[in-house]
């Protein structure tokens, strides 16, 4: 199943036996990559808290090693503010749920190379069409495009893109991204290019992830009629740098 191989992953990457995540209580992981941010997630994975944090946070969080219980989101979020920490957002994680059944595909889906000029090419068309923040949502860049790349074409445009990359924090994993054209929303067509990169995806032997923030409604709503559902739910804070004083 998707969601042990997830599991596996997630607890190979922290160093634990997955057993770990179904009883209560808190993990503790300092990430080098952080480093210098100062910032704190916490992951509801199955019966565990999972803090991820900077290193240099390590002395604030050491109330929390080896505690027993699990923490809800109103518990933590109470001790981060009163930290001085400030909410950064809300997200979802999700997986494909049991049973899951592939979607035909329309004629104007296309897999893209976007290692190649032509590839570039043709993704160019709809990017150059969107706004920077849908771009930055997206997180498609013309100059690093993802390995599984998904376009619903007409007449040479490409109206609705989604793609597949590696999240290095979830080994076996591929994080997808979705933007369609201001032009060519609510129309079936977001469905369709996610649905077909799921397919390529799980071709290749990996596991199709899709994460958004708890507030992007048609999002969560695209994602859901895919086939995915809700297997982790996370919330990040920025920490405030208390190592000057007066």
């Amino acid at each position: 199943m998707d969601l042990d191989r997830y599991l596996s992953g997630l607890a190979d990457q922290f160093g634990v036996p997955v057993e770990r995540f179904a009883v209560p209580g808190v993990l503790v992981v300092p990430v080098a990559e952080r480093a210098g941010q100062r910032r704190a997630s916490h992951y509801r994975v199955d019966r565990h808290s999972v803090l991820l944090i900077s290193p240099e946070l390590g002395g604030d969080f050491g109330v929390w090693i080896d505690d027993s219980r699990s923490l809800t989101f109103d518990e933590f979020g109470e001790w981060a503010r009163s930290q001085g920490a400030t909410l950064l957002g809300r997200g979802m994680e999700h997986l494909l749920a049991a049973g899951y059944e592939s979607i035909a595909r329309a004629p104007e889906i296309t897999v893209l190379d976007g290692g190649s000029a032509t590839g570039i090419e043709t993704v160019r068309t709809l990017l150059d069409d969107c706004s920077e923040d849908d771009l930055d949502e997206a997180e498609f860049e013309i100059d690093a495009l993802d390995p599984y790349l998904v376009g619903w074409i007409e007449h040479d445009h490409v109206l609705a893109l989604a793609g597949g990359r590696p999240e290095p924090m979830r080994p076996g994993c591929m994080d997808i991204g979705v933007l369609v054209h201001a032009d060519a929303r609510q129309s079936g067509r977001g469905r369709a290019v996610v649905a077909a990169t799921v397919d390529e995806i799980l071709a290749a032997g990996h596991v199709p992830l899709y994460r958004c923030n708890v507030d992007n409604a048609g999002s969560s709503r695209l994602c859901r009629s895919v086939g995915f559902e809700v297997v982790v739910e996370v919330e990040a804070f920025d920490w405030p740098d208390r190592s000057t004083s007066g």
